[in-house]
């Protein structure tokens, strides 16, 4: 089991470059993210935005474990 948090407890204004680092700080190591008109992850995402966030996790250390839909 890996310890995690949900995008929706940092705001959906955020984006990935800025808090994932500060996510595997405090010792996370996996996220829920939002699928959302604006976010990092669009309801139509792109295999290009799979593979960007793929290598944010590879950078940063942190999991994406489960997606949530948002509007």
């Amino acid at each position: 089991m890996k310890i995690g948090m949900t995008q929706l407890l940092l705001g959906q204004e955020r984006k990935l470059e800025e808090w994932l680092p500060k996510v595997k700080e405090a010792g996370y190591e996996c996220i829920e993210i939002l699928m959302t008109d604006a976010g990092d992850l669009p309801l139509n995402f792109s295999q290009a935005d799979i593979d960007r966030l793929k290598d944010l996790s590879a950078k940063n250390g942190v999991a994406f474990a489960s997606m949530l839909a948002s509007t």
